[in-house]
């Protein structure tokens, strides 16, 4: 049975770790990790891959809701697999509830160095900030937006050195101000989607020819 994996940019450390321990054979396709902040973009995207495959037998979705962008995806000649999460972070964590638990009591925002990566990271958005509006106006904008949290949560996958990541958010602290913590984060929900079983508590399982209408 071929199996192709769509998934974000921004898992590609943890994803092709996994592959790698598990010496998988995927067929891999990519979407770009700055569409997550235009889940309607996102959605067309995601489209033109799908409409695109071919001669593969299951397609497994490296995606969790995301804002409601698979909302509506139409599938092509391949059932079609995905965690029953809103994102990447509660993939980490393991489940949507674990994720928000966390939440709740640390009040935090959280990175990878996958998301550091990324073309839409928190120095990207403060840059274009201050080139557009200026220093006062993009700090004040700063404080606007994450002044509700509290911490800054460093996602350890295991896949690259935690160290790296501090010293790559260092000047983050006087952007945002908040407090960096180590997030202990897991690898197992991402494992289960590259290798199943994928149980229907955990998973979408989308026929063939089908529309997304979780």
């Amino acid at each position: 049975m071929k199996t192709t994996l769509l998934a974000c940019e921004t898992l590609r450390n943890e994803i092709e770790a996994v592959i790698e321990k598990n010496h998988l054979e995927l067929d891999l396709c990519w979407i770009e990790s700055g569409l997550h902040n235009t889940p309607k973009k996102l959605h067309t995207r995601l489209q033109e891959e799908l409409d695109s495959i071919s001669g593969c037998d299951r397609l497994l979705l490296g995606f969790g809701r995301c804002g409601n962008s698979v909302l509506g995806l139409r599938t092509g000649d391949y059932e079609t697999i995905f965690p029953r999460i809103e994102d990447c972070i509660s993939l980490f964590f393991g489940s949507d509830e674990a994720r928000s638990t966390y939440g709740r009591e640390h009040a935090a925002i959280y990175m990878t160095e996958g998301w550091l990566r990324g073309e839409s990271n928190l120095f990207a958005e403060y840059d274009h900030m201050l080139k557009k509006y200026g220093r006062e106006t993009a700090e004040s904008l700063i404080e606007m937006m994450y002044g509700h949290y509290r911490e800054l949560a460093l996602l350890d996958t295991g896949v690259y050195p935690i160290e790296k990541l501090y010293e790559q958010t260092s000047g983050l602290e006087n952007i945002i101000k908040l407090k960096r913590v180590c997030v202990p984060a897991s690898l197992e929900y991402l494992q289960q989607l590259l290798t199943g079983p994928w149980d229907e508590k955990r998973f979408w399982r989308i026929p063939p020819h089908s529309e997304i209408t979780i």
